[in-house]
């Protein structure tokens, strides 16, 4: 590949349809709509006649009036506009506007202590709509911006062909608004990454770094070390220490036929949605046979499986930021392969049927742990049947080297209990044995590991449980409710409708166990040792009332381990009929992971780590004051 011929066809400025989809679709990322506002002095006159004598002049200046007022601009449309000024509350400041009997707020000075006015008050940060374009933008002060104003960045990654050279071309997207509230928008090239015919990504810079961080340099320069665009960091004002990583949008691959990158599965890893192009062609390069299991179908876990290499190592090296490349090693195929149906250890039947099953690079990951016991077909039925958790859970009891937990005989065992559910029975196993453990000095018998009648088994345990606590007993369990609720209680949520309690007493664990007709009641040994966390999932305006109960795996990455109602959504005992839990529910449950459980346990990790790092300062201080001595 000629190098200079190259550099020279390199593109400066960006297409003005894909800037134009750019702005379009990441605006909110570029900083969205905001109502810039600061206090200004406004002039308030009373109404003017058509005839006015010298005494009505004099009168009308008498009672003109000024007060403190705010200009507010809108960055949509550009509109300035005055409203009233808000008293500061907890050293947020606002403003204050009419609203008028359509429900709708109108520009205009507004007193908030006059009782006469109908006013209202919006403070900072608060989302509020633009009387003139109707825009919805969050209310942000001129100070807030500062002298210089703020910045907001996204990259964004255009696929094109220099040649026959497929070439990666990374754009910087900036959105700046002024310490006024007036935008200026900008779109400069940051990197290209081009193909060349064995394979090797050529890189080429189109930036400098200087003391200030990251600058246009005006041209483009062949850069000999390779790094990954997607993984350094650049200025953004909302990201964290002002700087972000990533590509936040990616156009539509184009026709690579006759390209440098025609038989990579480029195209099919980014059209089925994947960020890390850089990534999959040095994967590709070391492994092309991963091009086979793009185009079978099983792109999800390709992409994951990149995704999830790059996020732990960014998360665990702190080298990573500055955008070294690394092949991922994706261990859950055998690159001792070049079939995909063998790389994933499956039929080509199972490859075909899989596409429909749509797994995720989790599910494939303990697939392959799962191999040895049953088909990939069977494994995908019995995940259905009986959930991911507890699949891993019996997987791990037999690794642990527990008896009764072979997979053949398990799975028989399960399946002839037609008074329960395949996942229900295995749950109430699980329980029955744990229980048996607490009243047996020996090891299980044949009958204790496969009791005839299951459910009346576990009945009859759990009241035996409940039934064997002493006064002992009792302060253990009333120190470790409060140590739990103490350790977890920031995560109690509400959205208004529903809400996440955590219990405070062993007693409310029996009661919803009592109350939902399941068998929660006996989880108190496992939720104050921190193993198996139980929350309660309320209606916000009865959070007294048993609805859902909620167990939370919490060593290690949180996981959830089940989510149920009244007597575990059965139906009918006989007829082993199932009622579906409520999607109001279920999405409640996935929202409050998301913003609050796993948010929560990153900023524990975090200081965990702080505190090891704080730990090894102080002992190395430790040792060289030793020495000294």
């Amino acid at each position: 590949m000629d190098i200079e011929r190259i550099k020279g066809q390199l593109p400066d400025r960006m297409d003005d349809t894909h800037r134009d989809q750019i702005y379009a679709d990441c605006y909110d990322l570029l900083g969205g709509t905001r109502i810039v506002f600061q206090r200004e002095n406004v002039t308030v006159e009373p109404e003017l006649s058509r005839t006015m004598s010298d005494a009505d002049w004099e009168r009308h200046e008498k009672n003109t009036e000024h007060h403190w007022g705010a200009r507010c601009i809108c960055t949509s449309c550009m509109e300035i506009f005055h409203t009233g000024w808000a008293t500061p509350k907890q050293d947020k400041k606002g403003i204050c506007v009419f609203l008028g009997e359509d429900d709708n707020w109108y520009p205009g000075y507004v007193d908030e202590k006059n009782d006469s006015w109908n006013a209202v008050v919006y403070m900072e940060g608060d989302a509020i709509q633009c009387p003139f374009c109707c825009a919805t933008g969050k209310l942000i002060h001129r100070s807030t911006l500062g002298k210089h104003g703020v910045t907001f960045g996204v990259q964004a990654l255009t696929v094109e062909r220099i040649e026959d050279y497929t070439t990666l071309l990374y754009w910087i997207i900036r959105r700046h608004i002024d310490e006024y509230g007036f935008v200026t928008t900008s779109a400069r090239p940051r990197e290209a990454l081009v193909l060349d015919e064995r394979g090797r990504q050529v890189r080429f810079s189109h930036t400098k770094y200087t003391q200030y961080g990251e600058c246009d340099s005006g041209e483009w320069e062949f850069e000999k070390r390779f790094l990954d665009p997607a993984q350094k960091k650049y200025y953004s004002w909302d990201g964290g220490f002002n700087k972000k990583m990533g590509t936040d949008w990616i156009a539509h691959c184009p026709d690579l036929e006759g390209a440098t990158a025609e038989k990579t599965g480029l195209k099919e890893y980014l059209n089925a949605g994947g960020e890390y192009p850089a990534i999959y062609l040095h994967t590709w390069r070391k492994h092309p046979q991963i091009e086979n299991v793009l185009k079978a179908g099983w792109k999800k876990c390709i992409i994951e499986g990149i995704e999830d290499e790059k996020s732990t190592a960014h998360a665990y090296d702190g080298m990573y930021g500055r955008g070294e490349l690394h092949a991922a090693e994706l261990d859950f195929l055998d690159w001792n392969e070049v079939k995909p149906h063998r790389m994933l250890h499956m039929t080509k039947a199972e490859l075909k049927e899989g596409v429909a099953w749509g797994w995720d690079l989790t599910t494939v990951q303990e697939w392959r742990r799962w191999e040895d016991f049953c088909s990939a077909n069977e494994y995908d039925w019995r995940l259905r049947e009986i959930g991911g958790n507890l699949m891993m859970e019996i997987l791990a009891r037999y690794d642990d080297g527990e008896p009764g937990y072979e997979f053949r005989p398990l799975m028989n065992y399960i399946d002839k209990q037609k008074r329960l559910g395949a996942g229900e029975a295995l749950s109430y196993l699980i329980d029955c044995r744990r229980m048996a453990e607490k009243f047996s000095a020996d090891e299980l018998t044949e009958v204790q590991l496969w009791p005839p009648h299951l459910f009346e088994t576990h009945e009859r345990l759990s009241r035996m449980t409940l039934a064997e606590s002493n006064v002992e007993e009792r302060i253990k369990y009333e120190r470790g409710f409060k140590k739990i609720y103490d350790r977890y209680k920031d995560l109690e949520w509400n959205d208004g409708e529903l809400c996440i309690k955590l219990p405070k007493h062993n007693g409310e664990l029996i009661q919803e166990g009592e109350k939902l007709d399941h068998c929660v009641g006996g989880y108190g040994a496992n939720h104050i040792k921190g193993k198996d966390v139980i929350f309660f999932v309320r209606k916000y305006r009865r959070p007294e009332r048993s609805y859902f109960t909620l167990d939370i795996r919490m060593i290690g990455t949180p996981k959830q381990v089940q989510l149920h109602g009244y007597k575990n959504e059965r139906l009918h005992w006989g007829e082993g009929g199932l009622i579906a839990i409520p999607p109001k529910v279920l999405l409640f449950v996935e929202r409050w992971k998301k913003e609050v459980l796993f948010p929560w346990y990153e900023e524990q990790q975090k200081k965990e780590m702080i505190k090891e790092k704080k730990g090894h300062g102080k002992s190395k201080q430790h040792g060289a004051a030793a020495g000294a001595a």
